[in-house]
């Protein structure tokens, strides 16, 4: 792509900027289904060699949790039904090892996850506990 078109790519700032909800996803099976990476990615705009791509574009670690939950079952249409805890919807969440809020950007991509609730059953993941 030349670092003239990695320097504009994914301009999520500007769009939350101006109200413009954004949703981060992955192509699975193309690649993983991590979205504390993808959240990761989004906030920091950092390549594998460390560089700093369009800081300005960065989303803040609120903006980019949101992007994979609440503003994405925005965009999905189904806001009413999941993205946050709240009475009446689906009772579905993930059960990470650390707080996003305490380990910060610099930490998200770290975090481990420790199972999931889907509709009403517990599904430890691999090698929680241990």
């Amino acid at each position: 792509l030349g670092t003239d078109r990695a320097e504009v790519i994914s301009r999520l700032g500007s769009a939350v900027k101006r109200g413009i909800p954004v949703a981060l996803h992955s192509d699975f099976t193309m690649a993983p289904a991590r979205p504390l990476q993808l959240a990761w990615n989004a906030a920091s705009r950092r390549t594998a060699d460390g560089k700093v791509f369009s800081p300005e574009e960065q989303l803040t670690l609120d903006q980019a949790l949101r992007a994979v939950t609440i503003d994405a079952a925005y965009i999905l249409g189904k806001e009413e039904e999941i993205g946050s805890i709240v009475a009446g919807k689906k009772a579905d969440f993930t059960a990470l090892g650390m707080d996003p809020y305490e380990v910060g950007i610099r930490g998200l991509d770290k975090i481990t996850i420790r199972g999931t609730i889907f509709e009403g059953q517990a599904h430890p993941a691999a090698g929680a506990g241990k």
